[in-house]
């Protein structure tokens, strides 16, 4: 004869959002032990999986759109000092001390406009997506004189149905 053995438990809810995790309600369920077994599992796996400030696991050279809403950005320059400040430090070969006499470039939809200052003049809101780019391909695709990366803004612009297209 198989009792299944049942467990009251609180469900607690949190979410972490910039840094900070917070307490956004809780409930109480009545759970198979197996089953309870098998969500601590769970959690405990999600749970050590590490967070990024808010920024999806995916690619870690990308801002992408809706990370740029979910902050209160005024420009790019806000937006890459907000969710990747070391985007902004240059890393040539010899390290910081040796730092290269080559700037950090910008670039916005194909054109270079300027060294990282110029990102103050780009609006946050016209932001589609940022991409850091690394010295050796940024060397590799616009030749010598990008060894501290490029920062390749591509501007958003809505879709004929309010999607967007970048």
């Amino acid at each position: 004869m198989d009792i299944a053995v049942t467990r009251i438990v609180r469900i607690v809810l949190l979410r972490w959002k910039e840094g900070v995790l917070t307490f956004t309600g809780a409930y109480f369920m009545r759970l198979h032990q197996r089953t309870l077994l098998v969500v601590s599992f769970l959690i405990s796996a999600v749970a050590c999986g590490g967070s990024q400030r808010g920024r999806p696991s995916g690619d870690p050279d990308l801002i992408q759109r809706h990370q740029v809403l979910s902050g209160s950005y005024s420009t790019a320059h806000d937006v890459v000092r907000g969710l990747h400040p070391n985007w902004l430090i240059k890393r040539s070969a010899g390290g910081r001390n040796n730092a290269s006499t080559n700037p950090i470039w910008v670039f916005v939809d194909g054109n270079r406009y300027g060294d990282v200052s110029w990102l103050r003049n780009v609006p946050a809101a016209t932001i589609g997506s940022i991409r850091r780019i690394d010295g050796i391909a940024a060397t590799t695709r616009w030749g010598t004189g990008f060894s501290e990366g490029v920062l390749y803004i591509t501007s958003y612009s809505p879709g004929p149905s309010g999607t967007t297209e970048n």
